[in-house]
């Protein structure tokens, strides 16, 4: 919710990248890196999603909620803000968590940019990690407070996430844009790479 600048930028790059190539940026509509992600992919082909943590009925969080708001944008976009709850159903922990579950469940690939130590962001990891979905974590600066989530997952085995094209080579597009500088034109390993091919991740 403390989104840094730099996580502000990395998700939006990232957003950018998977709606404009047809993929849906799923998130929970929080401010901060949540925020930034909706907002990159508006009026783009494959558009957003909110999964609220409270019901239709309740304004939170009040700056998105707001008449004119950011999930009001998202609607106008075509895009869609969606709850499990009855209407007046108020945000509480064992919402949230619920609503990061759910999170986890629409998305094919779980990236976490920024993140506290105990940040919900590890929670929507793991459910993604449970149900066999992948685990992305963008690394971060080890000084800062909200580089804790991202590189405890990367400690534990997380994918590291560089950059828009590891997102998409994990994607099922029609048309997934080439791999880039990771990769060769055929989308093989660079043979440039600085580690010997049998020490490569």
């Amino acid at each position: 919710r403390r989104a840094s600048a730099y996580g502000t930028e990395v998700e939006t790059l990232l957003a950018v990248a998977v709606a404009a190539a047809g993929a849906r940026v799923v998130s929970g509509g929080a401010v901060g890196i949540d925020a930034a992600a909706h907002l990159a992919a508006l009026d783009r082909p494959g558009g957003t999603t909110v999964v609220l943590g409270c019901g239709h009925g309740v304004r939170y969080p009040a700056v998105h909620a707001r008449d004119g708001g950011l999930f009001d944008r998202i609607i106008a976009a075509g895009g869609s803000v969606v709850s499990e709850l009855l209407p007046a159903a108020a945000p509480h922990p064992g919402v949230i968590r619920g609503r990061n579950r759910i999170v986890a469940g629409l998305a094919d690939v779980t990236v976490v940019v920024e993140g506290g130590g105990r940040s919900g962001a590890l929670l929507t990891a793991t459910a993604a990690a449970e149900r066999g979905r992948e685990v992305l974590a963008v690394p971060g600066d080890v000084l800062a407070t909200g580089s804790a989530a991202p590189l405890r997952l990367l400690r534990e085995g997380a994918r590291p996430c560089t950059g828009p094209d590891d997102v998409l080579a994990l994607l099922d597009l029609p048309e997934r844009p080439p791999a880039g500088a990771a990769a060769g034109v055929d989308g093989s390993p660079d043979p440039t790479g600085l580690l010997p091919e049998d020490v490569r991740a």
